[in-house]
């Protein structure tokens, strides 16, 4: 008679191990989905926006096609003038103009999205403008992509902006690659879901310009990855390594575009701690001929401007040693 009593004893143990175990099981499998939910729920919250080529273009006022050429050769002579923020915004007002012509004019609407980049680069510090412009220049450049029937196909077809962007060629780099700085430096701004929502988007877009060519805009594309792999946290793709061959990649290509040599100093020299490097970067661009580069000078005494700002807080982003060296870099 014991036997039987032991084997229900028995019985009822195994199937309390059971339940222990299945449990455990249903713990570990939702702290595995935990992250994902957790990031799918910061998506949720992120910062929405309407795509330039879903929203309606002006309506042309001018049918002559002639009108429109005669307004973007205006508009290209006013863009000589944007070494001031009054110069600037009367070339985005000329351009704007090219678009009463030819709503569809990629030219003036690729160049738009570059000119309300610049304007928020380097003309406000004011956050809220900045996201306000950024936002103005993704959508033009938005527009100007959406000047391709394919494009909008494929975007139509997979809903996926990144991945679309892969069938359009040389003639599409511009608005590609104005498009992805504009919406980066926006969600950037709007905060890390916002970011989280549009980094493979936006990663896409220059993966394309990088394959389709890795000199753009003076090496833009490794310029890049160099400020990703700098400001990404490890688990999104961070990696100083990649950040600093990707900087001297760019700077192989161009070394006289000073907005690398910003960009090396601010995101992976700080980040690094590397005071030396830092200045040596900084140094370069407040000594160096912003004129070396004929086409964009505005853009090279913007970042001239950037230098001077950095170097005079060198102090504060590194802490000097008993031998006055770089020490470690401050959060921010």
């Amino acid at each position: 008679m014991k036997q039987p009593g032991r084997s229900r004893r028995g019985e009822g143990e195994s199937q309390r191990d059971l339940n222990g175990r299945g449990a455990r099981m249903k713990v570990h499998a939702a702290l595995l989905i935990f992250p994902s939910l957790l990031i799918s729920g910061f998506i949720g919250c992120a910062a929405s926006r309407q795509a330039g080529w879903e929203r309606a273009a002006q309506t042309s006022t001018i049918d002559q096609p002639s009108d429109a050429a005669i307004l973007m050769a205006q508009a290209d002579q006013a863009w000589e003038g944007r070494d001031t923020r009054q110069g600037l915004l009367q070339a985005i007002e000329a351009y704007e103009r090219v678009l009463v012509a030819d709503a569809h004019h990629k030219g003036a609407l690729t160049r738009l999205s570059r000119a309300y980049y610049f304007l928020a680069d380097g003309y406000t510090d004011d956050p809220e403008e900045k996201k306000r412009l950024w936002e103005k220049g993704t959508t033009y450049g938005e527009r100007a992509l959406g000047t391709s029937p394919e494009f909008l196909a494929r975007v139509k077809e997979t809903g996926n902006v990144g991945e679309a962007v892969q069938i359009l060629g040389m003639d599409y780099i511009a608005p590609i690659y104005w498009t992805a700085t504009n919406l980066g430096k926006w969600a950037r701004l709007e905060g890390f879901t916002t970011m989280l929502k549009y980094k493979k988007q936006i990663k896409g877009m220059i993966e394309r310009v990088t394959a389709l060519d890795e000199t753009f805009f003076y090496g833009a594309p490794h310029r890049y990855w160099g400020a990703y792999y700098a400001v990404a946290p490890s688990f999104a793709g961070g990696d100083m390594r990649k950040s600093e061959a990707s900087f001297r990649r760019a700077l192989e290509i161009e070394p006289n575009y000073f907005g690398t040599r910003v960009l090396f100093a601010d995101y992976y020299a700080r980040k690094a701690g590397d005071r030396a490097l830092f200045e040596e970067m900084l140094r370069y661009v407040l000594e160096g001929d912003p004129k070396v580069l004929p086409d964009i000078v505005p853009e090279q005494k913007v970042e001239q401007e950037k230098a001077r700002r950095l170097m005079a807080r060198i102090d504060e982003f590194f802490e000097p040693d008993e031998e006055g060296e770089g020490g470690d870099v401050s959060d921010e």
